[in-house]
C-alpha cells in the first residue's frame, strides 16, 4: 500500500488498541504501562458495544464497542494496533482506515498481501522507519522467534532451512490456555479429560497438528511459517520445511532449527554469527521456555555444526510468544515511527 505522511513526532502520541483483554492485549497494556509517553490510550472491544474497564497503571480505561467507536466520533490516531483475531480483522478492520495515521495488525488476515509490509524491527524495520503505510501486519509468533534465530545467518546466505517448532498452549489464546490447565488437574486425579480446544487431549501430551490440515499435507500453522518467513527475510525461493507441534506447556515457542548456508561458518566460534544483533542472546547452554518467559527478545542455544549438510549449523531457540511472538513486536513497530525516544523511556 502507498505510504502515507509520516506522523509528527510527538511526545504523547495518541494510541488506539483493538482487542486489548486478550493475552497479547494484557502484555501489551503491561509493556506500555512503563512507558512514560503512553499517557493517551483509547482501548476498543471487537463486541460492537463495549462494557467495563481494563485495569492500567494504578487506575483503569473504560472499553468502547468497536459500532459505538466507529458511529460517534471518529478520533484520529497517530497508531492503531489491533490485536483482533483474524476472522474479525478480515470483516471489520478495513472500517478503521481514515481513524489512524498507521494501523498494525496483530492477526494473519492481511500478511501476505503483497502491498502490506510483514516487520520484524530488528530485521527488516528500516522498510517502513520514518514513511509507513496505512497498514503494517506483525507476524505468527512461532515465525518471530525463527526469524530471529535466522537472520544473522543470512550474512553467510542462506540455501535451505527445516525447523520444528515446540509451541505452548496460550499460543492459542486464553480459553485453550485454560482448558489446558483443566486438563493438566484431571490427569493429576488419574485421568484426561480433553478440553475440546486442541485436536487431542494436550495434557501429557504432544499434537503435531496446530490448525487445518492443507492439500499438501502441511497444517495452516506451517503454511504461515513457511510463507512468512520467505517474506520476513526477502527470500521468496527459500526451501523451507516447517512442523509445528502443540505442546504441554503454558507459555513460550521453542524450535529445532538445522540450515544450510551457502558460505563456511567461521572458524572460531558458532555463537560469533549473532554478536550485535539486537534482540537476540545466545545461551551458554540452551534456553527452555521456563526461562525465556516474560523475557524480552529471542534467546538461542545448542549452537553445532551439522554432519548432514555443507556448510550446516543446527540450533535451538526459545521466546515468549505473548512478547516478542505478539505484544513486543507490534509495540516494537510502533516505536519505529512514533519514535517517543524524545520522552523518558
Amino acid at each position: 500500500m502507498a505510504a502515507t505522511k509520516k506522523p509528527a513526532a510527538n511526545p504523547n502520541p495518541r494510541l488506539g488498541i483493538i482487542g486489548p483483554r486478550g493475552l497479547v492485549g494484557e502484555e501489551l497494556l503491561a509493556l506500555l504501562a512503563k512507558k512514560r509517553w503512553a499517557t493517551d490510550l483509547t482501548l476498543i472491544s471487537t463486541d460492537p458495544k463495549g462494557t467495563g474497564r481494563v485495569r492500567f497503571r494504578n487506575g483503569s480505561l473504560p472499553v468502547r464497542g468497536f459500532s459505538d467507536f466507529l458511529n460517534n466520533k471518529r478520533r484520529e490516531f497517530d497508531c492503531l494496533i489491533s490485536l483482533a483475531e483474524t476472522d474479525w480483522s478480515r470483516g471489520h478492520l478495513k472500517k478503521f482506515f481514515g481513524t489512524s495515521a498507521v494501523i498494525i495488525d496483530e492477526s494473519a488476515a492481511f500478511r501476505l498481501n503483497p502491498d502490506v509490509p510483514l516487520i520484524v524491527p530488528e530485521i527488516n524495520g528500516n522498510n517502513i522507519k520514518g514513511n509507513p503505510p496505512k497498514l503494517i501486519a506483525s507476524p505468527n509468533c512461532t515465525t518471530v522467534v525463527l526469524v530471529m534465530a535466522l537472520a544473522p545467518l543470512a550474512k553467510y546466505g542462506l540455501r535451505r532451512v527445516v525447523a520444528a517448532s515446540y509451541q505452548a498452549a496460550s499460543g492459542a489464546g486464553r480459553r485453550a490456555r485454560d482448558g489446558f490447565l483443566q486438563e493438566a488437574k484431571t490427569m493429576g486425579n488419574g485421568r484426561i479429560k480433553t478440553s475440546g480446544f486442541f485436536p487431542r487431549p494436550l495434557a501429557g501430551n504432544v499434537i503435531p497438528q496446530i490448525g487445518s490440515f492443507t492439500e499438501s499435507g502441511f497444517t495452516e500453522e506451517e503454511d504461515k511459517v513457511i510463507a512468512e518467513t520467505r517474506k520476513i527475510l526477502g527470500l521468496a525461493d527459500l526451501p523451507l520445511s516447517a512442523t509445528c507441534v502443540r505442546v504441554p506447556v503454558l507459555r513460550g515457542h521453542s524450535l529445532a532449527v538445522w540450515a544450510e548456508l551457502e558460505k563456511p561458518l567461521p572458524q572460531g566460534a558458532l555463537t560469533d554469527c549473532y554478536n550485535g544483533f539486537p534482540g537476540v542472546a545466545v545461551s551458554g547452554s540452551y534456553p527452555t521456555p521456563v526461562e525465556t518467559a516474560g523475557q524480552l527478545g529471542v534467546a538461542v542455544g545448542r549452537l553445532r555444526r551439522d554432519p548432514v549438510w555443507p556448510n550446516g549449523l543446527s540450533l535451538w531457540c526459545s521466546g515468549d510468544n505473548l512478547l516478542k511472538g505478539a505484544a513486543e513486536n507490534v509495540l516494537g513497530i510502533a516505536d519505529l515511527f512514533l519514535n517517543p525516544a524524545q520522552a523518558p523511556a
